[in-house]
């Protein structure tokens, strides 16, 4: 056999070859084209092509791949400029225009092959308007779904702020109240309460978490603790019954809370409180300036079924002109471009300076002032509620 013969296997190797592609050319549910890139032209289309083109097999070869992609001939040269100098390529920001005018979504896997000689390009095409019509359907679900939680997450603000308590301006005592979540709603609540003309309760906490369900959480124990308030509990006891109330209803989300509950007779003025891992709260004596920490005396509410110390709360004489400050851990845990928290120290002297302000005045300047020292991003939410002894 002369060198460069074909021996009969080898032919009849290759007509099976041949054969086979020619089958899966046919019947592939995908629209096949066979592209002289070079030149522009469309060599071979299958079946499938013709269908979803809308014209015949001798109608598809005697237009220019420019009539498929009219608007679109620098983004399909482009491709296939890189399915040629890579060998193949896939894309699905091209469209295929039809006989009838419509444009089709496309998405195109092509390859490199020689056919007579020269470098031509098989283009495998599907027909993805199905995908993108459902890919819209699912958008417009999914927008639809950030509106509604939108919606409901304004309620939630709404109901949240509504709890707040008001600023109060009696004859014994003024008291103002700032809240700023860094979500719309947030796991921290404070509530003051008069259960009577000579006594005041305040409490706030402080869920761990944020969103909807330390909010959800926070608005219970609002509930929850109104009730014990108006029980006339002393703050130790309003401490272990909330503690007890959270491991029952609530001991399985991993949700825990710190807390503060204060009672100020008002004539007397006197301050009991008992702290459950809060932050201690200050008080700023008039006479001297001395600002004094009221450390938090019990463990974290949620943690265990008892959370008191040993001596679970004290008590503090306060005098006229006297101003305390509660607050959740967003403000002392602000930090400056070195990370330095501001801390209870911090938080202090910004409290002492602002004792020369009306009180109506204080909370504003006190945030202010924290706001300058903060360089990295809000973390947590933040509650103060200033008082003063008149």
């Amino acid at each position: 056999m002369a060198k460069g013969d074909k021996s009969p296997l080898t032919e009849g190797a290759l007509r099976r070859s041949e054969e086979r592609f020619r089958r899966i050319f046919e019947h592939s549910n995908d629209a096949i084209f066979v592209i002289d890139g070079a030149h522009g032209e469309i060599l071979e289309v299958n079946a499938t092509a013709c269908k979803m083109l809308g014209y015949s097999h001798a109608e598809l070869l005697s237009i220019p791949i420019s009539a498929v992609h009219p608007d679109e001939m620098p983004q399909l040269l482009k491709f296939t400029d890189s399915v040629v100098e890579s060998g193949s390529g896939w894309t699905d920001e091209l469209t295929c225009l039809t006989k009838s005018g419509e444009k089709l979504p496309a998405e195109i896997s092509a390859s490199v092959f020689e056919l007579g000689g020269r470098r031509c390009v098989l283009a495998m095409v599907r027909n993805i308007s199905a995908r993108k019509r459902a890919e819209k359907a699912l958008r417009k679900n999914e927008e639809r779904a950030e509106q509604e939680m939108r919606k409901q997450l304004e309620l939630a603000a709404k109901v949240q702020r509504s709890l707040l308590p008001q600023p109060v301006r009696d004859d014994l005592i003024y008291v103002d109240v700032r809240y700023i979540p860094i979500q719309q709603v947030g796991g921290d609540y404070c509530q003051v309460r008069f259960v009577d003309r000579d006594t005041c309760y305040i409490t706030i906490c402080d869920v761990t978490g944020h969103g909807i369900g330390a909010s959800a959480l926070a608005s219970r124990v609002s509930s929850e603790v109104r009730h014990l308030i108006f029980e006339r509990l002393a703050p130790s006891e309003i401490v272990q019954s909330l503690n007890a109330f959270i491991l029952e209803y609530f001991g399985d989300t991993q949700l825990f809370l710190s807390f503060i509950a204060a009672r100020i007779e008002l004539k007397a003025r006197t301050l009991t409180y008992s702290g459950a891992g809060h932050p201690s709260p200050l008080l700023i004596h008039r006479a001297s300036g001395r600002v004094q920490t009221l450390a938090s005396q019990n463990m974290l509410i949620g943690v265990f079924e008892n959370v008191l110390a040993e001596e679970p709360e004290h008590s503090v004489q306060l005098e006229q002109g006297d101003r305390l400050l509660f607050y959740t851990d967003g403000l002392i845990e602000t930090a400056d471009a070195s990370g330095r928290h501001l801390g209870v120290d911090g938080l202090a002297r910004i409290g002492s300076d602002a004792m020369k302000l009306d009180l109506f005045d204080m909370a504003d300047h006190i945030l202010g002032q924290i706001d300058s020292y903060r360089q990295e991003p809000v973390t947590d939410d933040k509650t103060l509620i200033v008082v003063e002894m008149r």
